[in-house]
């Protein structure tokens, strides 16, 4: 599951860094980024502990 979130986040990473687009798109595709990396983070931390 965190590794879903953790894909998510780099793909809108990859994709902001590399295509060219108005500058709200890129500040919501980093947001997204973002916000899927750390509920990646998140969800793994909670699992592990659940272990």
């Amino acid at each position: 599951m965190s590794t879903a979130f953790s894909l998510v986040g780099s793909t809108f990473l990859m994709l902001s860094l590399k295509v060219t687009m108005p500058t709200i798109l890129l500040a919501v595709s980093l947001g997204t980024s973002l916000i899927s990396n750390i509920a990646g983070t998140a969800v793994f931390k909670t699992s592990k502990e659940n272990l």
